[in-house]
């Protein structure tokens, strides 16, 4: 089912599941990209309910 969200301006349309990609740059520690997936699997925890 598609959202009512804005467009992002990336060519596709939102729809249900949600899936993230996440693009990181060299040099993060792997305990910095633990907190990043840490804190984005927090924001999305109600995402959905």
């Amino acid at each position: 089912m598609p959202h009512s969200g804005l467009d992002a301006g990336l060519g596709f349309e939102r729809t249900d599941p949600v899936i993230v990609q996440i693009f990181t740059q060299r040099g993060r520690s792997d305990e910095q990209k633990q907190r990043l997936y840490a804190e984005i699997a927090e924001r999305l925890g109600g995402v959905g309910d």
